[in-house]
Parts: structure tokens; sequence; C-alpha cells
């Protein structure tokens, strides 16, 4: 009879642990399977910093008027979203104090919607034959090159057409290149480190009316 007990618990052991294993497997899956949504297509994407985004660096931290990413879309459904920054007005303040330019030379930021703690941005798609974004200050040049850093956060807002999505920028650990005498690792060739934070509000629109359409993280 103990026997058959035994048995019986030991049965039962065994379809617990293949639910909780199924469960997790259930669980994963929901989380990877994390996308961005358009209310209808084609979409245009419009982004527009939140407060001020800043790259920072050892030489210097670097901030903009005016920070803009566009993207489009033909997909109600992505599991990236792809934009292309603009930046105007930028200083740097700290190791050096100077107004700068920052040229993007086409790389776009494509950002992944994985999750809250595992979304990332992949710095690519620069123009051929450029090394990637370039900094330009007094006396000192910083370039960061094609790369992956994150985490980004995405924050629901809005309800209907008037849905948006904020993205939280808290990557660490860029990688750059710096060139000048004013540059404070100019000898190095590459310092890492580096970070940029800062939140982005994206809106979807019409390409044609520029009315407005929801979109979403989920």
């Amino acid at each position: 009879m103990k026997g058959k007990v035994m048995t019986r618990n030991l049965r039962f052991l065994c379809l617990a642990l293949v639910a909780m294993l199924t469960m997790g497997i259930a669980a994963s899956s929901a989380m990877a399977a994390a996308e961005f949504h358009l209310e209808t297509t084609p979409s245009e994407l419009t982004g527009v910093q939140e407060g001020t985004n800043t790259f920072a660096t050892d030489s210097g931290t670097f901030h903009c008027t005016s920070v803009k990413f566009t993207g489009s879309y033909s997909s109600q459904t992505t599991g990236t979203t792809v934009l292309t920054p603009f930046t105007s007005g930028c200083r740097s303040t700290g190791f050096t104090e100077a107004n700068i330019t920052i040229d993007t030379n086409g790389c776009k930021y494509n950002l992944t919607a994985e999750g809250t703690t595992s979304s990332s941005i992949h710095i690519t798609g620069c123009n051929s034959g450029t090394a990637g974004i370039v900094i330009t200050a007094p006396f000192c040049t910083i370039t960061v090159t094609p790369q992956t850093v994150g985490p980004v956060h995405y924050i629901n807002t809005g309800a209907g057409t008037t849905r948006e999505v904020i993205a939280e920028f808290t990557a660490s650990n860029l990688v750059y290149h710096e060139s000048g005498a004013a540059c404070k690792n100019a000898t190095t060739s590459n310092t890492t480190g580096g970070s940029y934070t800062g939140k982005v509000r994206l809106t979807g629109e019409n390409p044609t009316t520029k009315a407005h359409h929801g979109i979403w993280w989920l």
C-alpha cells in the first residue's frame, strides 16, 4: 500500500513539475512576443524628446535643444521601431564647455520591443564610408560607432487615436572614439562607459492627411 501511495505522489509531483515548466515556457514566450502596434497603415512615426536627452562622455556631456526622430511603417505590428535621429542647438557641458554639432551620418536607432528591461537600441545603418555618429566640439571629436546598448523602457499613454509610446532611454556602457587635443582620452583607441539617457514621445500619423492615430507597445 505504501508503495502505491509513493508512486501516486511521485506521479503528482512529476505532473506538477511539467505544469510549472509549461507555464514558464509560456511566460517566456509571452515576454518575447512584445511588439509595437499601429492603429492603421501606412504610418509615419515622429519622436520628440521629453525634457533633455543627454549623451555623457569623459570629454563632456552633450545635449540639444531639439532632438527629433522619424520613421515610416507599412505593417501594423512590428517587433522593432527604426528611427532616424535629427538634432539642432547642441552644446557640450562639463569637461568641454562649447557649442557643438552632431552629424548622425544616416545612422538609425533600431529599438527592439522585447521587454521593459531587455529592450535595446541598435545603432545601425550608417552611411557607407562613415564611422558612425560624429560629435564635433572645439579641438575634440567624439565618434559613436554602430553598436547595441540598452535598456529602453516603454510607457503607453493616451487612448484611441491619441495613444502614444514614451521610450525612456537609460543606455550605459557606450563605446566611443575620441580625437583631438581637447579630448580627455585622445590617445585611447576606444573609450567605454558612455551613457545615453532621456525620454522620447513617439506619435503615429497618416503620411498624407497628417491625422494622428494610435501607437502602443504590448
